[in-house]
């Protein structure tokens, strides 16, 4: 029998990549945020937007108020029923309903866009 640690036995992947540097400047693990450890940094006009990485959607939901502030424009991929694109659009307007802000999501699963 092969164990589940046989199976992969590459441990790392190196790779040489400028875009991979400059995409690992933007990334940002959700328990290192919501732990207060560490902290999106402001961002200035023109900048990238940062990625947050979470495990799961009870983490993803409670990454959403360190991360999302008021006008901000957010799209949520894999949305689903939307349940949490509404949380994340309730942040980004911030309780103005006249905010710019929002979320708009999208999934390509068959069943969710029949529904």
């Amino acid at each position: 029998r092969v164990s589940e640690e046989d199976e992969n036995p590459c441990r790392v992947v190196i790779v040489k990549s400028r875009s991979l540097q400059n995409l690992a400047k933007r990334l940002y693990h959700a328990q290192r945020l919501t732990s207060g450890v560490q902290s999106i940094r402001q961002s200035s006009q023109g900048e990238k937007a940062s990625i947050v990485g979470t495990v799961g959607v009870e983490e993803y939901r409670r990454t959403i108020p360190f991360v999302v502030r008021e006008g901000n424009v957010c799209l949520e991929i894999g949305c689903h029923f939307g349940t949490s694109t509404t949380l994340v659009n309730d942040a980004a307007k911030g309780g103005d309903p006249d905010s710019v802000g929002g979320c708009l999501g999208v999934d390509i699963g068959s069943l969710i866009i029949k529904s």
